[in-house]
């Protein structure tokens, strides 16, 4: 099984943290479940 794990910092702003969030999901639909199994934020 193959993981990929987005770590951020983390922000008092609740938009900078769902564009880290936006992130994973957007390389986990690109993804396909080919390169990656899990995508995590």
């Amino acid at each position: 099984m193959k993981a990929l794990l987005v770590v951020a910092h983390g922000s008092r702003r609740e938009a900078s943290n769902d564009e880290v969030r936006q992130l994973c999901a957007r390389i986990q639909e690109k993804n396909g479940n080919e390169e990656f199994d899990v995508v995590r934020a």
